[in-house]
């Protein structure tokens, strides 16, 4: 066996007075990768994974995700299978209908095989890691899943939540008089016009920044990323570093059941994601209105049929497991999700989801080591609503809007749902990576990601142009975020690392100077013609006046703005009275003294991170966060979305996991996952990391060639 090393001299003091502090994890398993790898963790446990070949790492990676948090991986991989509702029963079946009717498993199976053998053995190894995991620990006792198949990773890249909206169709949301389809398919969907009406996208949270080495102190290209997700998220970010004698030497964050990273960095480059409001799915009506055949439906003048086909289904029942048969309905289109009247069906499709290719981009990313093949691996376009900002050691800046892009005709709008009956509705492949909007070196010296349209990313005079591209391909408009980006990127040239980790928890609320002196200006206006009216404001308003715009974790007035917006942003607030805003605060400050029996509640005791199991680790009652939602320009970003106990509120997304990176000759990160590096309440990393995101820190990350940062 590899002899392990210790891969963190600057933690030695740390680490050496305790015998558990640095966990060691002899390599095993299959005899490809016996004696191959090695796996070493921090003091945060995240670990430091080494092997003499790719699959080697692989194998190490997926047995490390199972001791971390082998419950929520079986879990994803049910749901993405479709055999949820073989162990919650009706209760997910919806879930598992979604996943059978766009044949899933079938196209993870698909693709596996077309994969080359050099590929698949990195695959193999993910999974065997797992396997081998379940097989050296008998105590851990699989609820459905007991042996793990690389198809799975396939199938997980191809995940579609029950709620997922592609222009007003929400999957896996059925009315109990929901019509079959033709055929005698099960509806697995429902139409809401108002979705269908609504605006294009929706909030994107995630941010990045990338800084020219002109615009640092040190002469060194910087990075930031910040990825925001609900905290209910099926899946959360995992932390990892990875270094293969073959060349695979990366560090960064993934997800649970994935292989490889998906941003982070090396010894040359650094990436980040965040959200695009690229159009990557369609909805097509679809006429089904022959008398003779009632598969066939109107195309271009003449008729198609659709196909039938059928699965089984395994759902949990009070009598025992029972498999039960289940029609869907296949278009070019892609499956036919639910009637809207007697001759009218919908038919949805999401980008890439035939052809799959993430995994496989992700992995050339991870191996890049240059821009030119960094571009070359973007150039496979396989990512989802994905952008992509990237800074290297030769000093250069780079940004795309998108990746997987349908590319449609002249003149069609698929931010509606589209007449399945014309062919110029039908997609025509991808676009090239070269047409999407792209950005590199920007004379401005700096790039920002932050929800918003590519057309502003960095300062005025050297952004591209809006004309240049087709409305479908970046529809975002401004957003607070990224005003708040560019004006602080745009005053300096001096900035450091550190300075890029304070910057990740910013929490300054730009929003609120313009919707406060509005509300003043009403409070006043009320004021002069009923005083008596807007007597029990007086003080709030003093104190709003005064606030400093910060959301800290100790300020009421957060508290209020934050409620009082909510209810300015309800379609229930109602838009017909004389004095909106005076209203809506009364309700904001009535409906928190119901809560907390008094109106000066501090922020921090609204929005706190809390996490279930959190009991046995001694953190029941959460950390309080800074920071608030997107819609607020707070870069640090945490919302409190869901009721709690006693009428409190917990923080329901945010900031999942962040890194700063200075691409030096010496790469220095520093990052941070919520909650902690184990899902397993009973470890001592359940719970670390949020007690850092509280106080506004990020812990040392190890670079990829595995020296601490000095």
């Amino acid at each position: 066996m590899r002899s392990i090393r210790l891969i963190l001299p600057a933690l030695a003091l740390v680490l050496l007075g305790s015998c558990t502090a640095l966990q060691r994890i002899a390599g095993g398993g299959p005899p490809a990768w016996a004696g191959q790898y090695t796996i070493e963790r921090d003091e945060w446990g995240v670990p430091y994974i080494h092997g003499e070949s790719d699959a080697a790492v692989a194998f190490g990676l997926g047995y490390a995700q199972a001791e971390d948090d082998f419950q929520r991986l079986e879990e994803a991989v049910m749901y993405a299978i479709g055999r949820a509702a073989n162990l919650y029963g009706e209760v997910a079946l919806l879930n598992d209908l979604v996943v059978r009717a766009f044949e899933i498993p079938r196209l993870a199976r698909e693709e596996y095989a077309r994969e080359p053998r050099e590929r698949q053995r990195v695959w193999d190894a993910f999974v065997a890691g797992i396997n081998h995991y379940l097989a050296t620990h008998p105590e851990e006792r699989p609820r459905l899943i007991g042996r793990f198949e690389p198809w799975h990773l396939f199938a997980l890249a191809r995940v579609v939540p029950v709620g997922t909206v592609i222009d007003g169709v929400v999957l896996g949301r059925v009315g109990a008089d929901a019509a079959t389809l033709p055929g005698g398919a099960p509806a697995i969907a429902s139409f809401d016009t108002a979705l269908a009406n609504a605006a294009q996208g929706g909030e994107r949270a995630s941010l990045a920044f990338a800084l020219a080495p002109s615009r640092t102190a040190g002469g060194l290209p910087l990075l930031l990323h910040s990825l925001h997700q609900s905290y209910s998220a099926p899946v959360r970010p995992y932390e990892a570093h990875l270094q293969s004698d073959e060349g695979w030497q990366v560090s960064g964050y993934t997800m649970l059941g994935t292989p490889v990273i998906r941003a982070g960095h090396t010894r040359s480059h650094a990436w980040a994601h965040t959200g695009s409001g690229s159009d990557t799915h369609d909805a097509w009506l679809l006429r089904f209105d022959n008398p003779e055949d009632p598969l066939a439906w109107r195309w271009n003048g003449e008729w198609r049929r659709a196909e039938l086909f059928t699965d089984t289904i395994p759902v949990n029942t009070t009598s025992g497991v029972e498999g039960r048969p289940y029609t869907f309905l296949r278009t070019e289109y892609g499956p036919v999700v639910a009637r809207l009247d007697d001759g009218t069906a919908v038919a949805v499709q999401i980008a890439r989801m035939q052809e799959g290719g993430s995994l496989q981009q992700w992995y050339a990313m991870n191996r890049a080591t240059s821009l030119e093949e960094f571009r070359g691996a973007l150039a496979h376009t396989a990512l989802v609503a994905l952008n992509t900002l990237y800074a290297d050691t030769a000093g250069s800046i780079y940004y795309v809007h998108g990746n997987a892009v349908p590319r449609r005709a002249n003149g069609i709008d698929p931010s509606r749902p589209l007449d399945g009956a014309s062919a110029a509705s039908a997609w025509d492949g991808y676009h090239r990576l070269e047409e999407l909007p792209e950005l590199l070196d920007p004379a401005s010296g700096w790039i920002q990601s932050a929800g918003g349209t590519p057309f502003l990313a960095t300062a005025s005079g050297y952004n591209l142009s809006r004309d240049s591209y087709p409305p479908y391909m970046a529809p975002e408009g401004d957003t607070p975020r990224a005003q708040r980006a560019r004006s602080i990127l745009a005053g300096r040239d001096d900035w450091t690392l550190e300075d890029m980790e304070a910057v990740a928890f910013d929490v300054e609320v730009p929003t609120a100077q313009t919707a406060i002196r509005r509300l003043i200006d009403e409070y006043e206006q009320r004021g002069a013609v009923d005083p008596w009216g807007v007597l029990p404001l007086d003080d709030v308003i003093h104190r709003l006046r005064e606030w400093d715009h910060h959301a800290s974790v100790d300020s009421p007035e957060m508290t209020w703005f934050v409620t009082w917006q909510e209810r300015l942003r309800s379609p229930t607030a109602g838009g017909n009275r004389e004095w909106p805003l005076t209203d809506a605060l009364v309700w904001a400050l009535e409906r928190i003294e119901r809560q907390w029996e008094t109106t000066d509640v501090p922020w921090g005791r609204i929005n706190r991170l809390e996490r279930p199991g959190a009991r046995e680790t001694g953190d029941s009652a959460g950390v309080a966060l800074p920071g608030g939602p997107a819609w607020t320009g707070s870069l640090f970003g945490s919302a409190p979305e869901t009721p709690g106990y006693g009428g409190r509120r917990t923080a329901a997304a945010g900031v999942a996991w962040s890194s700063v990176v200075d691409l030096g000759p010496q790469v220095r990160s520093r990052s941070v996952v919520v909650y902690g590096q184990s899902g397993r309440p009973a470890s001592p990393h359940f719970f670390d990391q949020a007690r850092l995101l509280a106080q506004g820190r990020m812990k040392l990350a190890v670079d990829s060639a595995g020296r601490a940062g000095r």
